[in-house]
């Protein structure tokens, strides 16, 4: 099988992937950079972006995580769809999330949708190479 190919830039020390949710007010995908994130459990959403996208991010059930500097509480929201690649899964629950500015992202895709892959990073060609696991 062919893989789906994700073109990859770096910014720091942080993989930036492109990737699409759909929008619930502009019925149709937008465009958000995330972090590849394989130390992240659940794909995580900047609240306002969800915001932006037509999401009611105070409906959600409220989640404890830890993230790498405090332990932080969330909303888990559903999602319409998220494409990453030519990947996508509908509904997606994703967490909602305040990210700094000088973060320079609308979130982290996490295990939760990654760990669906065998992956191949290729530093050279500067792109991601995703092998869906059967079953």
């Amino acid at each position: 099988m062919n893989p789906y190919t994700l073109k990859m830039d770096r910014f720091g020390s942080a993989i930036l992937v492109d990737t699409e949710i759909w929008s619930k007010k502009d019925e149709c995908f937008l465009p958000v950079s995330l972090i590849f994130d394989t130390g992240a459990a659940k794909t995580t959403i900047a609240t306002d972006i969800l915001v932006d996208l037509g999401y009611d991010v105070t409906e959600g059930k409220t989640k404890r995580i830890i993230t790498a500097s405090s332990v932080e509480y969330v909303k888990e929201i559903q999602i319409d769809r998220i494409r990453l690649a030519q990947y996508e899964t509908e509904p997606a629950s994703v967490y909602s999330h305040l990210f700094p500015a000088e973060t320079y992202t609308s979130g982290v895709i996490g295990l939760d949708i990654l760990s669906r892959f065998d992956i191949h990073l290729l530093f050279s060609k500067r792109i991601i190479e995703l092998y869906p696991i059967e079953g």
